[in-house]
């Protein structure tokens, strides 16, 4: 019994009171400092740097990055994966559509900045896969790389998504440029050619297309009716002898006519100048 207390240690109220204080300021002392450095931002990893500088540097980083874009495998999913591009039924439509340079630069600026958030997820993935690769792995890493698997997985779904809402921005700024017409802004359109898919498919360009006709006819029609009017805007709004064939009823001058018209309209209007050029002849 001896040996076996004499083995484990007692502390007092006093003494645990005072270990919980100093596990809980150290705890406390670790977020502030972890809030510090995500406020600030840590530095990229040495290697990146370098790697980065040494293309800079060479001239050599676009083709870095387009070899990059090869040697990544393929994966098949027409919803996700495979790009939108505009159909060849709008590229007129948007090329006599004039864009505002600085909303055109703030939208490539706008796509950096979804790109280099992709960036630093990884960077942090990568800090930490280093670490235990450079340590060397032990039993209790299994729990750490199950975390960063999942981070993985986030960051590729986001990735997507981020894609998915981007090619959405595109055909809204396709959809502007076209005028597209109110009965036809519900359509969600999908459609899939080769290792790209349209941004609007068969069923949407057939309405649409149709809708635009129905609008040129309206219009057309319009149009021709405010001429027809116009033409003979003169002769409604005439005053004065012989400017109007329905005005002589309200015409000043002799021989205006009170009574109910009981003639023809067109033959009336001959009457009266007939007569008043009599009138005015015999004076």
């Amino acid at each position: 019994m001896s040996d076996h207390d004499d083995s484990e240690r007692t502390f007092t109220q006093r003494q645990v009171e005072e270990i919980i204080e100093q596990v809980t300021r150290r705890v406390r002392e670790a977020q502030l400092q972890e809030a510090e450095i995500r406020a600030q931002g840590n530095p990229l990893p040495p290697s990146i740097v370098e790697e980065l500088d040494h293309y800079s540097k060479t001239d050599n980083l676009s083709k870095a990055v387009q070899k990059y874009k090869k040697d990544i495998p393929k994966y098949t999913s027409e919803d996700w994966i495979t790009p939108e591009t505009v159909n060849p039924n709008f590229i007129g439509d948007l090329k006599q559509h004039k864009v505002d340079t600085l909303q055109y630069t703030n939208l490539i600026y706008k796509l950096t900045e979804t790109t280099r958030l992709q960036a630093r997820a990884a960077i942090e993935i990568y800090e930490k896969l280093d670490f235990l690769s450079t340590r060397g792995f032990q039993p209790g890493d299994e729990a750490i790389i199950t975390n960063e698997v999942q981070s993985l997985r986030k960051l590729a779904v986001f990735g997507l998504a981020a894609a998915k809402l981007q090619e959405s921005d595109a055909r809204d700024a396709t959809l502007k440029a076209i005028n597209l017409p109110p009965t036809l802004k519900h359509l969600e359109p999908q459609h899939s050619s080769g290792d790209k898919k349209f941004a609007f498919d068969e069923e949407f360009l057939e309405q649409y297309y149709d809708e635009s006709f129905k609008q040129k006819l309206t219009s057309s029609s319009r149009g021709s009716y405010t001429q027809r009017r116009d033409s003979h805007g003169n002769g409604y709004r005439g005053r004065g002898r012989g400017n109007n064939r329905s005005r002589p009823f309200r015409g000043r001058g002799r021989g205006t006519w009170s009574q109910p018209q009981q003639q023809n309209r067109s033959f009336v209007p001959q009457t009266y100048n007939n007569a008043d050029n009599n009138n005015n002849n015999n004076n």
